[in-house]
C-alpha cells in the first residue's frame, strides 16, 4: 500500500492503477471524515482524501474549480472506474449565523455536485433526519440549511444520494453546543444539567455503524433522500436519567427547567430503515453509556 501527499489531498492506494471502486473523501478534518478515512483503512479500501483547507479555496464562479482534482483521479485510476464521492463538509452549530450556515451547508455542496458530471461517478452527502420536521426547521438555521440542501440537490443531474443521518455519538470531539456535549460537559465539571421536560424523541447512532453505510450498494436508491434510522427512538429525558445514573451524578440532573419546545417530535417513533438491512446497529443505551464513560474517565462497559 502507498501513502501520497498532494499539496491539497492524500492519496492512499493498493496500485498506482487501479479498476476498483475509488472512494474521494472530500474534507479532512471532521469526525465523519476521520471514521470514514478509518473504515477505509481497516477494510482495505481505495480512497483519497481532499483537505479542507483547499475546498474552502474554491472558486466556485470558475466553472473548472475541480480541474486538478480530476487530474491527480486521471493518473491513479483506470478510464472506466467507478469514482464514489463523499462530501464531509459541514456545520451544525446554529450560532455560526445563517449565512455561513447557508454557504458551507448549501452553497458549496450544490455547486461542487454540478460540477461532477462523470457517469461513473456518483455522491454521498450527508444529510439531517430531524429535516422531515419542517416546523423544526423553521425554528433551527442549522436544519433549514440541510433541508434547502435536501430541496436543491433534487435538481442535479448526477448520481447522488442524501443520506438523512440522526444523532451521532462514538466520535472522539462532540460539540458542547449538543445535547450529549453538553451532558458530558456537566458530568467532567460536576454541575448541574438543566433540561426541559425531554419528552423529544430522538435516535442515537454509534458513527462507526452510520459510516457502514455510506460504503453499501446504492443501486436502485439513486436520486434519494434517504432516512438512516435502526428504529430505536428514546426520549431525551430516558437517556438524560440512563447516564447521569450510570456514573452516579443522578443529583446533577435537572428535568424541567427548560420550557418544551412546542414543535419537536414528540410522537413520531422511526421504523428501521428498509435500505440498509445488512447493517448491524449497536444497541443503543449500552453503546452510548460505554461511550459516555470513556469520555469521563468512568468505568467501561463490556
Amino acid at each position: 500500500m502507498q501513502n501520497r501527499s498532494h499539496p491539497w489531498c492524500t492519496l492512499i492506494m493498493h496500485a498506482k492503477r487501479s479498476a476498483v471502486l475509488l472512494n474521494v473523501i472530500v474534507g479532512s478534518s471532521s469526525n465523519f471524515s476521520k471514521a470514514l478515512q478509518s473504515y477505509c483503512l481497516s477494510h482495505g479500501l481505495k480512497f483519497i482524501v481532499i483537505d479542507t483547507a483547499e475546498v474552502k479555496n474554491w472558486n466556485l464562479v470558475n466553472r473548472n474549480f475541480l480541474n486538478p482534482i480530476r487530474s491527480v483521479l486521471e493518473s491513479q485510476v483506470e478510464h472506466e472506474s467507478k469514482v464514489k464521492w463523499i462530501w464531509t463538509i459541514g456545520i451544525t452549530n446554529p450560532r455560526v449565523g445563517r449565512a455561513t450556515l447557508d454557504f458551507v451547508n448549501v452553497e458549496l455542496p450544490i455547486a461542487f455536485a454540478k460540477a461532477i458530471k462523470d457517469p461513473n461517478s456518483m455522491l454521498v452527502f450527508p444529510g439531517a433526519l430531524m429535516e422531515n420536521f419542517e416546523s423544526l426547521c423553521i425554528q433551527s438555521p442549522y436544519l433549514t440549511s440541510k433541508l434547502h440542501f435536501s430541496q436543491a440537490i433534487e435538481s442535479v443531474d448526477t448520481n447522488w444520494v442524501n443520506l438523512r443521518f440522526s444523532v451521532w455519538y462514538g466520535q472522539n470531539k462532540i460539540g458542547n453546543h449538543l445535547f450529549l456535549g453538553q451532558v458530558i460537559q456537566c458530568i467532567r465539571e460536576d454541575s448541574q444539567f438543566m433540561m426541559s421536560g425531554g419528552r423529544q424523541l430522538r435516535e442515537y447512532h454509534h458513527i462507526d455503524d452510520d459510516v457502514a453505510v455510506v460504503f453499501t450498494d446504492f443501486s436502485g436508491k439513486l436520486h434519494s433522500n434517504l432516512n438512516v434510522t435502526h428504529g430505536e427512538s428514546f426520549t431525551l429525558k430516558f437517556i438524560a436519567e440512563s447516564i447521569f445514573k450510570s456514573v452516579n451524578k443522578f443529583h446533577l440532573l435537572s428535568v424541567g427547567k427548560h420550557p418544551s419546545n412546542p414543535q419537536e417530535n414528540y410522537d413520531l417513533y422511526f421504523d428501521r430503515s428498509p435500505h440498509f438491512n445488512e447493517i448491524v446497529f449497536r444497541e443503543t443505551i449500552p453503546s452510548l453509556l460505554k461511550y459516555v464513560h470513556k469520555q469521563v474517565g468512568g468505568p467501561t462497559f463490556e
